[in-house]
């Protein structure tokens, strides 16, 4: 579980300003043989991402030799439908191998949707590693959430797929503080 600095969350605040969202990769697929027009989708399940992959600071020269600097938080989202196995036995036979821990594994992917956000921001300052991760962990998501459910309605609409309304906004869960 991450722990928000309060404190560096509110310099990076003070010491961002909003500049842009922008698609870096993006890559939308139907498994072959499924028309999701004729298929039963109602039995297909979603499976979700929301990663914050990393984050840097770049430094633009003009041709005056103006320097800015830009605050770059990436931010990697998807969405699968696929089938759910049949639920495994909670407490699986000591003689059978093929058994895991997990109570349902993925038998197919069928459709696929992701994106590579980068949200920009220009910075007014130095900014310390503490502040620049917390806020990459804990407010870049904001930015981005809703150009990520703009596009991923649009390519449910355009793959014949069923709309997925996804939440007005949702939280990363990053294992590690990578920034």
């Amino acid at each position: 579980m991450l722990i928000v600095s309060d404190s560096a969350l509110q310099r990076a605040i003070d010491a961002l300003s909003f500049n842009d969202v922008y698609i870096a990769r993006t890559e939308a697929w139907l498994a072959d043989g499924f028309e999701p027009q004729y298929s039963d989708t109602a039995q297909l399940d979603t499976s979700w991402k929301h990663v914050v992959t990393q984050s840097q600071v770049a430094t633009l020269v003009s041709d005056e030799g103006e320097e800015r600097l830009l605050f770059r938080v990436m931010i990697d989202l998807g969405m699968r439908l696929n089938e759910v196995k049949d639920q495994k036995p909670e407490k699986p036979d000591a003689d059978d191998e093929s058994s895991s821990s997990d109570n349902a594994d993925l038998d197919e992917i069928y459709a696929c949707v992701e994106a590579s956000f980068v949200a920009e921001y220009e910075m007014k300052g130095e900014l310390d590693e503490e502040a620049m991760r917390t806020f990459s962990l804990n407010n870049a998501s904001y930015h981005v959430w809703p150009y990520w459910r703009e596009y991923l309605m649009s390519q449910c609409t355009r793959m014949n797929l069923p709309k997925v309304a996804v939440p007005a906004r949702q939280f990363a869960q990053n294992r590690s503080g990578n920034s």
